[in-house]
């Protein structure tokens, strides 16, 4: 039953049809990665061609993660199907001022670089069968010099060249509840934005209640009205991941 609720949340996700962002939200302690690593597989095993853009790991990471999901990454990438993007090796560029050379976030050549592969491969296979997974685009709002909503924009220019769009993002309460400095308000005004934006919200958070040894967080979903499901307008179950294996379950369930 478990994985059958897990089989159903993602079908969920990747059944919201053409044209919608989706954001998944997720804070330390509670990260994200095994429901970006499972999102991936599913995506892959339907017809769906995958762009992947990470401000976070490797290409080798996410290799090896998704590989426990019976999926090789390489061999999709082969066949055009699965495009990977690494948004944090050179993102910098020396930018000189009169006391000397500081760098900045090269947002403007990373967004071309961007629109160059979403471009070359729609036009392969049909921007219908695109999908775009952007995972840890709030690193940018980390190092200065770019603002939420020149983020936000260049996301949704993204998104416009696409079927669909996912974007991972970090949502502690630190950043988003405070608002005292420069990257806190810049953050919560980050995700405040795509939430409004999205058609369905993923949040990833640890129990109310504390650690416990067999529940890693909950995990919580609301979609719009324009998109909603009888059974996943709004639910919350609970998850476990243990040796790259995740259970999904609800509350009060019985697990073998």
């Amino acid at each position: 039953m478990s994985q059958s609720l897990h089989h159903d949340l993602l079908s969920h996700h990747i059944s919201l049809s053409s044209s919608h962002l989706c954001l998944v939200t997720s804070v330390l302690g509670a990260s994200g990665s095994w429901y970006g690593h499972s999102l991936l597989a599913a995506l892959l095993k339907s017809s769906s061609t995958v762009i992947h853009l990470s401000f976070l790991h490797s290409a080798v990471f996410h290799s090896d993660a998704v590989r426990k999901w019976g999926v090789d990454l390489g061999q999709y990438g082969r066949k055009g199907r699965y495009v990977f993007i690494d948004g944090l090796s050179g993102l910098f560029l020396p930018d000189r001022t009169k006391d000397g050379v500081s760098m900045q976030a090269g947002l403007e050549k990373l967004s071309q670089q961007v629109k160059e592969k979403v471009k070359k491969v729609a036009a392969a296979v049909g921007s219908s069968k695109v999908v775009l997974v952007v995972e840890g685009p709030d690193v940018l709002l980390s190092v200065g010099g770019v603002s939420s909503m020149e983020v936000v924009n260049e996301l949704l220019d993204w998104h416009e060249l696409v079927s669909s769009t996912t974007v991972m993002v970090n949502a502690d309460a630190a950043f988003v509840t405070r608002t005292r400095t420069r990257l806190e308000m810049e953050e919560a005004s980050f995700v405040t934005t795509l939430a409004h934006q999205a058609a369905s919200v993923t949040s990833l958070r640890m129990l109310d209640t504390g650690l416990a040894k067999d529940v890693s967080g909950v995990l919580r979903v609301t979609t719009s009205s324009e998109t909603a499901n009888t059974d996943w307008h709004e639910k919350e179950v609970l998850y476990f991941v243990k040796d790259g294996s995740v259970e999904v379950f609800n509350r009060g369930q019985m697990r073998s």
